[in-house]
């Protein structure tokens, strides 16, 4: 496809009053940052959290952007840093840092979060995202609920069923497991992610979004049946 030759930019950087003062120099690098994690999903650069990062040195990044002087590339590194659009991760001193990439701000309840894997199968994913929606009665979720964490969530169920692995708990589970489980939700289990999360979230900061609400899915299952009965031993008396 003729869009794979192509870098994307967030549009954000040109709308938002907190980016349009970045230099041009710091919005590039995170472009060129972005396009590398498809190459991070198959070199399976992933971290004990399920979170993806690149690798780029910075002599190569000077290079690509023909910019002259370690201090300036040092003061475009610390401009996505203070932006929060990036996590530079020291590893050693001979080897590339990893570069979390985050999500600029666009105002959503959720706290900006890592990027999940990212897919070459958009239509396959699209149609995924479809049959979850159909299934999981969005709009009637919609509402009654926030929609931004509705899509939210639908997003991380579609993610997790076509990821080859699914970290749970520290535990990485397989796809077919993952998917075994992800068959049989049902509305009222979102519903108990959507209780669940937003509980949590009045009691403490949750540092990454993607894995807790992941985890909150995988387990809705096992947990929200048994919630449901019981509370109806308890009304009925049993």
């Amino acid at each position: 496809m003729i869009e794979k030759n192509f870098y994307k930019m967030p549009k954000i950087f040109f709308e938002d009053s907190k980016y349009k003062d970045m230099k041009n120099d710091s919005k590039l690098s995170y472009m060129i940052l972005l396009d590398l994690l498809p190459l991070s999903k198959k070199n399976k650069w992933i971290n004990e959290d399920g979170e993806y990062y690149v690798k780029l040195s910075r002599n190569k990044l000077m290079k690509i952007l023909n910019v002259k002087g370690t201090q300036k590339m040092a003061q475009i590194m610390r401009e996505l840093v203070d932006h929060k659009l990036i996590i530079n991760k020291r590893v050693g001193l001979t080897k590339c840092n990893e570069i979390y990439i985050l999500m600029p701000d666009i105002k959503t309840n959720l706290i900006p979060s890592f990027y999940p894997e990212v897919r070459d199968d958009e239509e396959d994913f699209k149609t995924l995202h479809k049959t979850f929606s159909e299934r999981l009665h969005i709009d009637y979720l919609k509402g009654r609920y926030d929609n931004t964490m509705v899509d939210e969530i639908i997003n991380n169920i579609c993610h997790m069923y076509t990821s080859n692995l699914t970290v749970i708990g520290g535990q990485v589970i397989p796809r077919s497991a993952v998917r075994g489980v992800l068959d049989k939700l049902e509305v009222h289990h979102i519903e108990h992610v959507i209780r669940q999360y937003l509980e949590t979230a009045q009691e403490q900061k949750i540092r990454n979004t993607i894995r807790y609400m992941q985890t909150l899915i995988y387990n809705s299952v096992f947990e929200a049946g048994s919630r449901v009965r019981g509370q109806i031993r308890h009304d009925f008396g049993y």
